[in-house]
């Protein structure tokens, strides 16, 4: 994800454009890790975040998302495209049946929800299908990622920052890693 926010940020620079980052991270629970900040305080918190062990509660961290977007429009409105990327080992298995609600709502405000399915076999990948997307688009082609590891994430990375280099705001969320 460092590598992801500076790739970013370097092409925003170059634009013109003040990127914001947030994160969330979740399990069973899920916690914000911190709100919209510039890229240089935000890429030092980045990596102090800790990944909680526990369940996988998608929706809790869309959620959580979907406060702080909320909380940033308080006495304003949001002068760039607002992203949420997504990073998941597997589909929910805390209170499920709110995970696409949850996006929904999300891509009601105007989000874009970019997944990335990390694994050579994803148990739900339909759920991944139907969270990834933005109100403007039903086809998800452009917003799910399926990467087989951790470590190709870097490749991919970089598509996705190709798709929202002219956005403005991101928030990062992160499920613990994989036990295995």
């Amino acid at each position: 994800m460092k590598n992801l926010m500076e790739t970013a940020n370097a092409v925003a620079v170059e634009e013109g454009i003040d990127e914001k980052y947030a994160a969330v991270t979740f399990s069973s629970l899920a916690s914000v890790n911190f709100k919209f900040l510039p890229y240089s305080i935000a890429e030092q918190k980045f990596t102090m975040i800790k990944y909680p062990a526990g369940s996988t509660n998608t929706q809790a961290g869309l959620a959580e998302a979907m406060n702080l977007f909320l909380e940033s429009l308080q006495g304003g409105r949001f002068a760039n495209d607002k992203n949420v990327l997504l990073i998941t080992d597997g589909q929910s298995n805390v209170k499920q049946r709110e995970t696409k609600p949850a996006a929904d709502r999300l891509k009601a405000l105007g989000v874009q929800i970019y997944v990335f399915a990390v694994g050579s076999y994803i148990s739900g990948i339909g759920e991944m299908v139907q969270v990834a997307g933005s109100s403007s688009s039903s086809e998800p082609d452009d917003f799910l990622f399926r990467i087989e590891n951790y470590n190709q994430m870097w490749e991919f990375s970089k598509l996705v920052v190709k798709k929202v280099a002219s956005s403005g705001k991101y928030v990062s969320l992160s499920p613990a890693p994989s036990p295995c």
